[in-house]
């Protein structure tokens, strides 16, 4: 796991979103304060693990060692958990099957060679457990205190920790409270003032930008993607354990899942649950036990489902036996737990990896209850079922692959590459709008946050470039600390905003020149240049170094100069029936008419195109109706290939 965490970059989907970009605006700014942005998580969410990421990320001069962190938290785990299996009674064996079932568990395998939080939380959750089992054995302040900072530091890294904390302090502490009522209240309130303490900062900001301590109830306030359900009681709670637990019995056969599904579907009805009821299903979510994964978003834990439940009927069997009484203290805490969380949250197709604290903190009591029921082979074959469970894991991450995984392995990649593993389908037109941002040494670039905000690849990218500065633009919220002097970037990249057509206009208009990449638009004022844009033809096709766009018959090309211009246009035509007669329009008036004779592309070589200030718009016209090709079904006339413009020496081409 280390060696993926060192191998490769951070490349998972909310850690390129919100998690990375925080750790960049803070350097840029020299402070924690809040700055403007539209992706509000990067503000209001905990920031523990990225305060970390923080100063490794500074000392590294880049993200080299900023997966290290939750790497760190996963032998954190190990370890905390094998003392906690011992709090509960384990041996030498149980304390290292204890530590095994923590270290193997396939989410936080997966997880932990990458930058995001839940493998943090884990930790500081068995921290805080295993300071409630010192403090429920000799009740007094040490054990408080150390408890108080484990769950502030849990409160500091996840929102999650607000469910989980309460339900597993609570069984925990009430034999001390019935011993000892007033001393167990006054070390408790000293504990819990420690882990107040460490959150009144994060606290104060928050209620400064949104007016709440925790910041808004919903990723797009007022209540769009809303995290909480919205119904609460028997039925809701037995909805959401039966879907949470769904998510780890996935299987490769999608027939077999399907049968699941409906099965589920089934039973909930039966019940009165939509098994998608927006009212507790998170917005656009449809329910489905999902194929096995080795996504860390989606990746489920059946064998340590398993494991941790046959430990809890274990020990609720035999709880009436003394030495068995912590075991059974600490089932419960689990069962609430987990109940807990599924009551209070939204069903998420990711709910996986926000469960990982439960697993983790289940692998002690898996060591503590299992040894005494193992005897023999029945003790080798659980660890070697889960080493064989987490093989698959670390060496064919989805995102990180060591072994597997073919070109896409992490050492047959640049780290550039690697961080567009989540999203390949836009690394080739992000590395071109940087490219593009970049030139003419531009050293402050603008991110548009509009459409969307998949943006730490292009702050790494741009810095590769030698630009010193990037922040986004048209984002609401007063300036950080260190920022005082308006922005005012040389460019500005939208990803996104190009199916976006009131933006797309936006960054269109003259005044500057921009430049289409996929679905991203770069904007770069002040030296001129020209913008290229496509209406009335397919989609781009491409093969080795070529492009192509074929049309129905009738294809516009719209061309935005800042000032009159003397242009030459280039590139091949091909006719799908021949012979062809092409006629050319230049902002409604004939330029020229091409004929095409043959299968063979016409070669265009210099076409003069006088082109005014503002948009030109070019228009090519079949003679020939459309028809369909024997592979291809859309009717086609004539393609362009390979067209590039050319002003004053200068190129600009559309983005192939």
């Amino acid at each position: 796991v280390a060696a993926a965490a060192l191998a490769a970059p951070p490349n998972t989907w909310d850690a390129m979103d919100y998690h990375l970009p925080r750790v960049v605006q803070w350097l840029q700014n020299r402070s924690v304060e809040f700055y403007p942005t539209a992706q509000i998580r990067s503000l209001y969410m905990p920031p523990w693990a990225e305060y970390a990421m923080l100063h490794l990320h500074a000392l590294a001069g880049g993200d080299r060692f900023d997966n290290l962190v939750q790497w760190f938290s996963l032998a954190g785990c190990a370890a905390a958990i094998s003392l906690l299996a011992q709090a509960l009674g384990a041996g030498a064996r149980g304390q290292v099957l204890a530590g095994l079932a923590a270290a193997t568990i396939p989410q936080a395998v997966l997880q932990a060679s990458g930058p995001k939080n839940d493998v943090v939380l884990a930790f500081w959750l068995a921290a805080a457990g295993y300071y409630l089992f010192q403090f429920r054995a000799r009740p007094g302040l040490p054990a408080a205190l150390g408890f108080g900072a484990a769950a502030g530091l849990a409160l500091f890294t996840k929102g999650t920790a607000y469910i989980w904390l309460p339900l597993l302090a609570g069984p925990l502490a009430i034999s001390p409270l019935i011993k000892d009522p007033r001393r167990t209240l006054r070390c408790l309130a000293a504990g819990t003032a420690i882990a107040l303490i460490l959150n009144t900062p994060h606290y104060i900001r928050n209620y400064r930008r949104f007016g709440a301590p925790l910041g808004p109830s919903a990723i797009a306030p007022p209540r769009g993607f809303k995290v909480s359900s919205d119904r609460f009681g028997p039925g809701p709670t037995v909805s959401g354990l039966v879907r949470n637990i769904a998510l780890h019995l996935g299987t490769p056969s999608p027939a077999v899942n399907q049968w699941l599904t409906g099965r589920i579907a089934g039973a909930l009805k039966r019940i009165g649950e939509d098994v998608n009821d927006p009212a507790t299903t998170w917005d656009g979510a449809v329910f489905a036990v999902p194929e096995t994964s080795r996504h860390e978003s989606t990746a489920g834990n059946p064998l340590h489902l398993a494991l941790i439940a046959a430990s809890v009927a274990l020990s609720a069997w035999r709880f009436r036996r003394a030495e068995w009484r912590d075991a059974a203290v600490f089932s419960l805490a689990l069962a609430l737990m987990f109940t807990g969380f599924c009551a209070a949250l939204k069903w998420q197709p990711w709910h996986t990896r926000l469960q990982l604290p439960f697993f983790v903190l289940g692998s002690a009591l898996a060591g503590a209850v299992l040894p005494s029921r193992l005897r023999g082979a029945g003790m080798g074959a659980v660890p070697a079922a889960l080493l064989l469970m987490a093989g698959p894991a670390l060496l064919d991450n989805q995102l990180r692959p060591l072994l597997y995984g073919g070109d896409r392995n992490v050492f047959n990649q640049s780290r550039d590459a690697l961080r567009f593993m989540d999203r390949p389908e836009i690394r080739e037109s992000y590395f071109a709008a940087a490219k593009f941002a970049a030139e003419g040494n531009c050293a402050r670039v603008g991110l548009d946050h509009y459409a969307d905000g998949y943006f730490y690849p292009l702050y790494a990218l741009l810095a590769g470039l030698g630009v010193a500065e990037i922040r986004e633009v048209n984002a609401p919220g007063p300036p950080a600390g260190g920022q005082r002097e308006p922005f005012e970037p040389c460019a500005v990249i939208c990803p996104g905003c190009a199916r976006v057509p009131g933006k797309l206009a936006a960054y269109s208009a003259p005044g500057g020149r921009y430049q289409v990449f996929g679905d991203t638009v770069v904007r770069a004022g002040g030296w001129g240049g020209c913008s290229f844009t496509f209406s009335g033809w397919y989609p781009t096709e491409t093969g080795g170094g070529d492009w192509w766009r074929w049309t129905s018959g009738q294809g516009a090309l719209r061309i935005t100069v800042e000032r009159d211009s003397q242009a030459e246009f280039a590139g091949e035509l091909v006719s799908l029936k021949h012979p062809n007669q092409v006629r050319v329009l230049l902002n409604g008036a004939p330029l020229a008419n091409l004929d095409l004779p043959g299968p063979g592309p016409l070669t265009l070589r210099g076409m003069p195109l006088p082109l005014r200030g503002g948009t030109n718009v070019i228009e090519l016209l079949s003679a020939n109706p459309a028809a369909t090709a024997p592979a291809d079904s859309r009717p086609l006339a004539l393609a362009l290939r390979n067209a590039r413009l050319s002003i004053g020496g200068e190129g600009c081409s559309p983005a192939p």
